[in-house]
């Protein structure tokens, strides 16, 4: 087996399915492959509207009129800058509250004099309520917090959005993900001490408190981002598709934990500066860590509890939760799940210990069954595994490289990027156990 250079990625005599493709006909999303094994928010603002009648098409009666109120309003810029924020419609009554910026109350009486008048003209009643801060105040506000965001990720909260202007008054809203494993299931480790660690609403709101000055409420997962293999977001799911800065794709692997910190994966031999394929501004990261057996690389972006399952270009985001670890034996069934080319079952477990010279680590030989391939390049590091009755999936191990020569073109079936990239019905994949062992840590499981 020897290295053989191609387009700013590697593929061997066993070729590395890091690259630039990978798939096969679209395989179904995993299930049925033989052997399963059980083991073991959203905060909605709803208006008082429920009753109000509505027409054929489900919009308030009354609501053009109003929203025609709201056109004469923005359309006059003085109003913004006397300290017009918005408002809120009341169907049913034809009534608009009109929201101000309470530091601009005194001195705006004219503006707000004027807003009246048209309003009664459109027969709309109108009143007024004060808000602490102004949109001006919003954003540097949130300019403040996204400033902030790179270390409160580090402390385990993944800032998303940052609301402000919304129904109910009250205090910003910083909407985002807790990443940090909850107290009690924790590692007893002296790692990362010192460094704070935000693990509930109250903690994040302290630390913004404290250190910016501003009184914020901390919501979790108001708004989940819409995930695919090839955009997915912080924490990061199983099997997404990885574009490297400079060139080139991986996929990531299944998430473990450092401590308290989830740190998604991929294969050793993917190595730079990650995002989402089709999402750059989505950051995987880079390297933190490389194992010293079963050829795995540990990513700054954070991971998640779950796996993407079905076709590379299933638009949903299809995933499946991680139950634990799954050790597979000769004569098992497995499944791939590389971004580049999907899912693909049954693959049939033909070598346990088959070392990798160029590698330096044994690795675990599948073939799929049937018509096909088992992966490409370009699903290098995505998850090997098998769906179990609980609807969970065990992940098995981190594929790596493919039989070489390969197939290519139409041969590989559908897949995002074809290109140059080989595809086989022959898989090299390393245990996922092992690669935990090797770092010293746990798998990320929901």
């Amino acid at each position: 087996m020897s290295f053989i250079a191609s387009t700013s990625l590697r593929y061997w005599a066993a070729s590395a399915v890091a690259a630039v493709a990978a798939s096969s006909v679209p395989d179904l999303p995993s299930a049925g492959i033989g052997s399963s094994v059980v083991t073991g928010g959203s905060i909605p603002h709803s208006a008082t509207l429920a009753d109000s009648p509505m027409d054929d098409t489900g919009i308030p009666p009354g609501q053009e009129s109003l929203a025609g109120l709201k056109t004469w309003i923005v359309e006059r810029p003085e109003f913004a800058s006397a300290g017009y924020i918005d408002q809120i419609n009341w169907h049913e009554e034809a009534r608009v509250t009109v929201l101000w910026d309470a530091d601009m109350w005194s001195g705006s009486d004219v503006l707000r004099d004027k807003l009246a008048q048209e309003a009664a003209r459109r027969s709309i009643k109108v009143d007024f309520q004060q808000r602490a801060l102004g949109l001006q105040d919003i954003e540097d506000a949130a300019d403040e917090i996204f400033d902030e965001s790179e270390a409160l990720a580090e402390m385990g909260f993944d800032v998303e959005a940052v609301s402000g202007v919304r129904i109910e008054d009250g205090p910003l809203e910083v909407i985002g993900t807790f990443t940090q494993e909850p107290q009690g299931s924790r590692i007893p480790a002296a790692e990362g001490a010192g460094t704070p660690s935000m693990e509930t609403a109250q903690d994040v709101e302290g630390l913004i408190r404290e250190r910016l000055g501003i009184q914020v409420e901390a919501v979790e997962g108001d708004v989940e981002p819409a995930r695919s293999r090839a955009a997915d977001t912080s924490p990061f799911f199983a099997g997404g598709q990885m574009r490297r800065d400079g060139g080139g794709i991986c996929s990531s692997g299944f998430s473990l934990w450092v401590g308290s910190t989830s740190h998604t994966t991929t294969a050793r031999h993917c190595n730079g500066t990650f995002r989402a394929y089709s999402r750059p501004s989505s950051v995987y990261g880079s390297s933190y860590r490389t194992s010293s057996d079963g050829a795995a690389r540990m990513l700054t972006g954070r991971g998640a509890t779950r796996m993407f399952d079905g076709s590379w270009s299933n638009p949903d985001g299809y995933s499946k939760a991680v139950n634990g670890f799954f050790d597979v034996s000769l004569n098992d069934r497995v499944c791939t799940s590389g971004a580049n080319s999907g899912v693909h079952c049954p693959i049939k477990v033909t070598e346990m210990s088959r070392f990798w010279k160029e590698e330096g680590v044994s690795t675990i030989i599948g073939v799929k069954e049937g018509s096909g391939i088992a992966a490409i390049q370009g699903d290098s590091g995505g998850p090997v595994l098998v769906p179990l009755s609980n609807g969970k999936v065990g992940a098995v191990g981190m594929i790596q490289a493919i039989n070489s020569p390969g197939m290519t073109g139409s041969s590989c079936g559908s897949v995002r990027v074809a290109g140059s990239n080989q595809c086989s019905k022959t898989v090299w994949f390393t245990s996922m156990r092992t690669i935990a062992n090797s770092f010293g840590v746990r798998l990320v499981t929901g």
